[in-house]
Formats: structure tokens, sequence, C-alpha cells
């Protein structure tokens, strides 16, 4: 290479030689252009990422003859950018054909792009260009703007009183990423409250907000209650409502069955759920049974299901007053455990217009509740004219006893429909006992 350089110029003129010459030496380009200028801006350059970076160049003249080029970095590892032969689709002249202004515009910026430009002249050399005078380069720097901002919560729903983690999340921009996570205690007020989360970055004319609903973290369990209409025992084949309250619970989808004795019971009544003004749900569920003798005792559960967590039940109890048979002295005899009662009392009964129970105690059928100790009294033997007053037996010598008071006249049934005089106007049930039985205690 260097044999046939060295014959090409000998084989030039000596005139010719001598301008090569003279090119190639350093300082030359610079005095014979004194006046050539290029203005390149020196301060750093923000860009967001995406939109159009502007780099400016000028230059004072065309000469000394050669390109302007674009290069990215410096020495060994530069990059070029912009070159009059061609160029990345995504850099272009901002005045084309111009011989001064080498202004580039590089569209859809990416993180990458960041770096040092520098605006290049070269000048023609016999063996290519050479470098003829620099810029002193324009830092760029990148920022992304942040995502869409999103705020999560917990996978599943928190009763009131736990404490749930929430996550807000900005991706892809720089030059930092953020999270912030928030631990909130729930309470049953937060149904209808809010969580915000707001980032603020240099590259947001305003705030990014997003919020969180607590709703959608919480759950408030019902509270269940249930109440009979009438309240009591009521009389054989009449109807009694079982009413289920169901209260302050959210979400607002429950699922309400009723149970008797622990089966369910393929009746009642229930009610869309409907939300109060704290943002809670209630409804109400019913039932009606009729009161017959099989079902005395029976327990009818109203069972509530929410979500997927345990039933929460309330249970009421089926009360049937006991039907009296009346005897032909007007003694008031139920079943075979009033019979066991009177045997085991001697013969003992008890007073006109009261019920004997299985728990030794005599009771009127309309349980007007006003109660008072009770009275033993003794009957006088047939035949022997009006009963005498006889001394209360001890107490200790039966169980105590607590009976409602009864307006019954002495020998007659009471009639279901009158009410009982007003309390403590008419007589006590009384456990009477025959005059041979005083003797046995």
């Amino acid at each position: 290479m260097a044999i046939s350089t060295t014959r090409a110029l000998q084989a030039m003129p000596l005139t010719c030689l001598v301008l090569l010459l003279l090119q190639n030496v350093p300082g030359v380009g610079a005095q014979k252009d004194p006046d050539f200028k290029l203005q390149q801006p020196q301060g750093p350059v923000v860009v967001i990422k995406g939109e159009i970076l502007t780099l400016n160049c000028t230059v004072s003249a065309f000469h000394p003859i050669g390109p302007v080029k674009w290069l990215k970095g410096w020495g060994s590892s530069n990059q070029t950018i912009y070159d009059h032969k061609g160029s990345s689709p995504r850099v272009m002249r901002a005045i084309n054909g111009s011989g001064t202004d080498f202004t580039i515009h590089i569209r859809d910026v990416r993180l990458e792009d960041a770096g040092t430009y520098y605006c290049v002249k070269f000048r023609k050399v016999i063996f290519g260009d050479e470098l003829f005078k620099s810029g002193g380069g324009t830092e760029v720097l990148v920022h992304a703007r942040p995502s869409k901002l999103t705020v999560s919560g917990p996978s599943r729903r928190a009763e009131p009183g736990q404490s749930v983690s929430f996550t807000c999340s900005a991706r892809g921009f720089f030059p930092r990423d953020i999270q912030v996570t928030v631990q909130v205690t729930l309470t049953k007020d937060d149904v209808r409250s809010q969580l915000t989360c707001q980032v603020q970055h240099s590259t947001l004319a305003a705030p990014l907000r997003r919020t969180y609903a607590l709703g959608q973290a919480l759950r408030v369990p019902p509270s269940v209650s249930v109440v009979a209409a009438p309240p009591g025992a009521v009389e054989v084949n009449k109807t009694v409502t079982f009413s289920c309250r169901v209260q302050g619970f959210y979400p607002g989808a429950v699922n309400v069955t009723w149970l008797e004795n622990g089966m369910g019971l393929n009746a009642g009544s229930t009610t869309q759920p409907a939300e109060t003004p704290q943002g809670l749900f209630e409804l109400n569920s019913t039932v009606t049974v009729q009161a017959v003798e099989e079902k005395r005792g029976s327990s009818f559960t109203c069972r509530v299901v929410h979500e997927d967590q345990e039933p929460v039940s309330s249970t009421g109890t089926m009360q049937v007053a006991v039907a009296a048979q009346w005897g032909p002295e007007g003694s008031s005899i139920e079943d075979s455990g009033a019979r066991e009662l009177q045997d085991e009392l001697g013969g003992a009964r008890c007073s006109a217009g009261c019920v004997p129970q299985a728990t030794h105690s005599c009771l009127y059928p309309h349980r007007c509740h006003s109660p008072v100790q009770p009275r033993f009294m003794a009957r006088p033997a047939a035949g022997q004219g009006a009963p005498r007053p006889r001394p209360l037996l001890p107490l200790q010598a039966l169980p105590a006893l607590m009976l409602p008071w009864t307006a019954a006249s002495p020998r007659s049934p009471p009639s279901p429909a009158a009410p009982p005089a007003a309390l403590g106007m008419g007589p006590a049930c009384a456990l009477v006992l025959p005059a041979a039985s005083l003797h046995e205690f």
C-alpha cells in the first residue's frame, strides 16, 4: 500500500503535490478559514420519553469542504447519529438542504437515547474526512412519565378491627420507579371511605391520583335476632310468626334459611336487603307456624350465611299453652303426667281454673305474668261440711312455686276469650290437698 501511494505521488504534478501536503498540516484548515464558527448549545436538554428531541447546530460557512455530522459520545465508542449519507429512520434534518443549519430532530425518544451529542465539522482530505471543528456537546436527559397508577388491596375481605395492606404503584418512569404501601385498620364506618394515592413527578404538569374504595376490602358480619309474635305461650291451633331481623352487614348479599329442630324448613318469606344511611344493609325474614301440641318446645332457627363465612344463627322456641280437661268436681287435669303429680301429692289437685304442671305447680292457661308465692289449702273429706282454714304447709315440704294470678271462678273453667282480671285482683292458683294428706307432711 505504501509503494502504490509513493508511485501515485511521484506521478502527480509538483504543484498539486505541494497543495495536498499543505492540507495535511495541522492548523492549516483553521488558518485558511479563520472566520469559520460552529455553534451548539451547551446546556442540558430534558426530553420526555416518546416525544421529539431537537438538537441545534449552525455553522458560519460551508467551507472548508466536508460534511457536518452528529455523534453520540466521544472517542472510539462514539456513534454516528446523523450523516448526510444516511441515518436512523427516527432522525431528520430540521431544514433540508441548508448549508449552515444542521439542526436535527429525533422522533419517538427512548430512554437509551440519553447521552451527550456532538455537532462535528469534517473536512475533506486525500484519504477521506478528518475532524475540523466540534461543538462543546449537548447533554440529553430522557425522562419518562409514570404509567397509570394502580392501587391494590387485600385478596380477601377483612372485618372491622383488622389491619390490611394497600399498595400504590406507578411504573415505567424515569429517573426512578416508586411503590408505596399503606397499612389501614378498617372499621365498619369505612364502607363508603376512599383511600387516595397521589404521585408527583418532574415530568407531570399535575399530580397523578388514584382512589381505592375501602368497601372493596371490607366485610361487616350481620347481627341476627329472632322474636315470636305473639310472645310467650299461645293456645293450641293459634298461629305464631317468628321474625328474623338481620342487621348491619356488608356487602349486601346474604342467604337466609329456617330450621325447625335443626332440620331444613321449606317456608318463610325474606325481604330484599335494604341499604342504611351508613352504607350497611339489613333485611327481615318471617315464618308462620301453627301452634299444635306436637310443636310444643320446638326450636325455630334463622340461619344466615354471609359470603363464605361461618353461619350466624338465632333461635326462637314455640310455646304452646297446656290444654286443661275439666272433671266433675271442677278440677283440671292435663295428662298422665298431671295425674302422676296428684298421686305423688296424695290426691292433691289444682284449684279451679288452674292447670297442673309436671313441675309440681299449678298454672292458669293464659299466663298472666304477675307471680305470687303458692298457697296450699286443705279440703274436707266428703260430708264434713264447709272447709276450715288450715295453716299453710312449710315451703320446704314441696318445691317452691311461682304461680300466676287467675280470675277464674271456682269449679268452672275460664273463658279463653276473656282476659284475666286486673293484676292482683283475682285469687291465686293453689294446690288443694285432702285433709288426710296434711298428716303426711
